[in-house]
């Protein structure tokens, strides 16, 4: 099973990383209305047939979890815009809207398990990372066959430094990164296009007509 450490845009730009304090701001990208695009489906598709056993990303736009994928199966670094977390029995909720507030403020809602005050779980420049996500980041890129970090600039730390934790890891990015020479391989083109590769190679699995979701080939 392999660790995809997904931290950047699913196109493999490296700007596209979801750096803290990422919150949508005035002419940015809404992310309520965003779509998981090909690659956040494919990583639902990988995990249901066993072939990836943990994701890892830097985004705060939630499209992972839109698409589907376990969020006990997944770390989210820097937050996301979309979660809030009890304070009392960490219950973590996943919500339609942005939750509106930024580094652990209360966001004015209670705990629908235990009636617990919820915070926003999305860090702002000066925050630390969630420890327990961190820790369990590291032990499973450690653990893992492999580890693909796609549409990461991988420098942004400490994250960046995760996929060297691993036996081998591989780079799907557009740009150069700091880490491209303990790499077993880089791939300089769109994430979209190495993942349709990975799907009919391990799943059988193609774009539809639409280019938004996995069918048999």
């Amino acid at each position: 099973a392999a660790a995809a450490a997904a931290a950047g845009g699913a196109n493999g730009g490296a700007s596209a990383d979801g750096g803290a304090g990422a919150t949508p701001q005035a002419g940015a990208i809404n992310f309520r209305t965003a779509a998981p695009t090909l690659t956040h489906r494919a990583f639902v598709e990988l995990e249901r047939a066993g072939k990836l056993r943990y994701l890892i990303t830097q985004n705060v736009d939630g499209l992972d979890q839109r698409a589907g994928f376990p969020r006990g199966k997944m770390a989210v670094l820097h937050g996301c815009v979309f979660e809030e977390k009890c304070e009392d029995c960490a219950k973590i909720f996943f919500r339609d809207d942005d939750v509106g507030t930024i580094s652990f403020q209360p966001t004015g809602r209670r705990c629908e398990a235990c009636g617990g005050v919820l915070r926003d779980m999305l860090l702002d420049w000066e925050d630390p990372l969630p420890e327990d996500e961190f820790e369990r980041s590291g032990d499973e890129c450690e653990a893992a066959d492999l580890v693909l970090s796609l549409g990461s600039s991988l420098r942004i730390e400490p994250a960046g430094s995760l996929p060297a934790k691993a036996r081998r890891f591989i780079i799907v990015n557009l740009q150069k990164t700091p880490k491209d020479s303990a790499a077993a391989l880089v791939v300089r083109t769109r994430v979209d296009t190495v993942m349709a590769e990975i799907m009919k190679e391990l799943l059988g699995l193609v774009p539809d007509a639409e280019g938004r979701r996995w069918v048999p080939q």
